[in-house]
């Protein structure tokens, strides 16, 4: 299998993205991750920060690693089914010992699972644009669900999103003592965790991952268009993503990250 360096170095400045957003995580209650405001207050350097994280990296690099496990996928069609779904089955299972025993906040499971369902489809779909629309469609309805989510929520924030004294005290004594506490709490996180992949999450990420194999297949990936139509490509891209992004961040900081707009 023919190894793009490229590739492998936007691989490996996703991972270092999603780690520097994880971060907040490993430091923080986990309703920092998403509330900078998770204390009912926010001090206005960590207003910004959150602004510039949100900006930046906030689904951005967890966006990019999907693609490229994508086109990973695509690339390693040819080694056989055999080779790919003991490879995926094994992401699985490290997925799940790292997400009951090491941190609830893993991805492993999540992309070994969805990569089970979605690379029988990287042979069966003949055509780049069917494979391409696919993926756009299954993104969509991920967003069209989340959409629709949020619009039958409760108003009141969840104790996810503004935790109170006893559950802040809470999550530091399990996650600092470790054993079969926090196993437990690990455990209804996975299933919380589950049932969004299977629910919603899962179709945004399937999409991706057809998206970054068409991607792959047109030789868009792997840099057979011209110097030109890349940079082409970013200026359009980009100027779209802050006209999307920019908003949202300065709505969500007018609004006092509220949880009925944010959440």
């Amino acid at each position: 299998m023919q190894r793009y360096l490229a590739l492998d170095f936007i691989r490996g400045c996703a991972i270092l993205g999603i780690l520097l957003l994880n971060i907040v995580g490993f430091g923080l209650p986990s309703a920092a991750y998403l509330n900078p405001a998770w204390q009912g207050e926010i001090s206005l350097s960590d207003a910004w920060t959150w602004a510039v994280m949100d900006g930046l990296a906030q689904l951005k690099f967890l966006t990019l690693f999907a693609l490229l496990f994508g086109a990973g996928l695509h690339m390693q069609i040819p080694r056989g089914s055999r080779w790919i779904s003991a490879r995926l089955s094994l992401l699985v299972l490290l997925g799940l010992i790292h997400a009951l025993f090491f941190w609830e906040g893993d991805i492993l499971l999540d992309y070994g699972l969805i990569g089970l369902v979605i690379w029988r489809m990287l042979r069966e779909v003949p055509s780049n644009r069917a494979l391409l629309q696919t993926g756009a469609l299954l993104y969509l309805v991920g967003c069209g669900v989340l959409l629709v989510f949020g619009a039958i929520s409760s108003p009141q924030p969840s104790r996810s999103w503004l935790p109170g004294v006893a559950d802040l005290q809470y999550e530091r004594y399990w996650k600092l003592l470790g054993g079969w506490e926090a196993v437990q709490n690990r455990l209804d996180h996975l299933s919380s965790s589950l049932m969004a992949l299977a629910s919603q999450y899962g179709w945004q990420l399937a999409g991706l991952m057809l998206i970054g194999a068409a991607l792959m297949r047109t030789g868009w990936l792997s840099g057979q268009f011209s110097v030109q139509h890349y940079r082409r490509a970013a200026v359009i891209l980009l100027s779209v993503g802050w006209l999307i992004a920019i908003p949202g961040i300065i709505g969500q900081w007018h609004l006092g990250w509220d949880f009925i707009w944010s959440g």
